[in-house]
């Protein structure tokens, strides 16, 4: 099983799939992703009961953009105490 994100063609698939009927578990053979992956992705992205891929896809950018993980320490405060921490000797681990 593979454990990178949905794609949008992942999403379109599971799209053609649910629109022919098919369970989570025989969707996710199918794509090669876990059936709880599966269930979760049209959970969390269907909107009034319907999932959508590019609505999907929008989705998750949106909540990729938002999470945190992307954000940069560029001209920050902690940036700054970091470095000032690292010219004094600090370790990482102490930081």
């Amino acid at each position: 099983m593979s454990h990178k994100h949905f794609t949008i063609e992942d999403r379109e698939s599971i799209f053609k799939y649910l629109a022919l009927g098919f369970k989570n578990s025989k969707i996710a053979r199918r794509i090669g992703k876990d059936r709880s992956s599966v269930g979760r992705e049209i959970n969390r992205n269907s909107i009034d009961g319907e999932y959508r891929p590019n609505k999907a896809q929008i989705l998750y950018s949106t909540r990729k953009k938002n999470c945190g993980a992307n954000k940069k320490l560029e001209n920050s405060i902690l940036l700054l105490d970091i470095q000032d921490k690292l010219e004094e000797g600090w370790t990482p681990e102490q930081i």
